[in-house]
């Protein structure tokens, strides 16, 4: 199921390079409402924990959230918010998803969502017509505490057309972020991390969200 839902996110990606010459401008420059939802299989995100000991993977599929975005103002548009279900997060053994769930480490049965509020794009750059690039600023939740953090962030606009209503209907935002924290900045310390900054966490997204039930609340706040 992973490798499906990966190829499909990819096709999305080398599709929108293909489409985009043939895409009119009907509903550009309108700030659109993309909704993320965690049951359509094509929102993932890869989790690695780096300890001074040892490296922990795993992968997610319980993504959710909304985002703002005007494709023609990227920079002044960009805001939502995006969360994680910690326990949809699989290493592949049992034994280690217990251990990162537990209380001293992501602790998911009293927090169970990693929430990140995005509040703005700076260093945008257009790599094409329909893909842009930067630095996404804004705040990570995380057992609790909220830090500010900026992460790599780019997105991609497509306008619904005949194709993409075969992936989804409504305009759809692929977004690809990548983010890294220090895990004693979250207040996690165990036996295994310590008590300096070694041990840190980095989240990859993957993500495709469609604006078709979201036309109506054409702001995300």
């Amino acid at each position: 199921m992973k490798i499906i839902n990966s190829i499909l996110i990819l096709n999305f990606f080398l599709t929108s390079c293909l489409i985009g010459q043939v895409i009119n401008n009907t509903g550009k420059g309108k700030l659109q409402t993309f909704e993320f939802n965690r049951k359509n299989g094509r929102n993932q995100a890869t989790v690695t924990v780096k300890t001074p000991i040892e490296l922990i993977q795993g992968s997610a599929e319980g993504i959710h959230g909304k985002v703002s975005f005007d494709p023609d103002n990227p920079a002044n548009s960009l805001k939502g918010k995006l969360s994680l279900d910690v326990k949809s997060i699989e290493t592949g053994s049992d034994i280690t998803d217990n251990l990162i769930f537990n209380s001293s480490w992501l602790w998911a049965k009293n927090f169970p969502e990693i929430n990140f509020t995005i509040e703005g794009l700076t260093d945008v750059k257009r790599e094409n017509e329909q893909k842009i690039s930067g630095i996404a600023i804004g705040k990570l939740t995380l057992r609790g505490v909220t830090r500010e953090v900026t992460a790599d962030f780019s997105a991609t606009y497509i306008q619904e057309n005949e194709f993409t209503r075969s992936i989804e209907s409504g305009n759809l935002l692929g977004i690809r972020a990548n983010l890294i924290i220090r895990l004693v900045d979250f207040g996690i310390r165990n036996e295994i991390i310590g008590k300096n900054a070694a041990g840190k966490l980095k989240i990859e997204l993957s993500l495709v969200g469609s604006s078709s039930n979201n036309q109506k609340n054409k702001t995300f706040f």
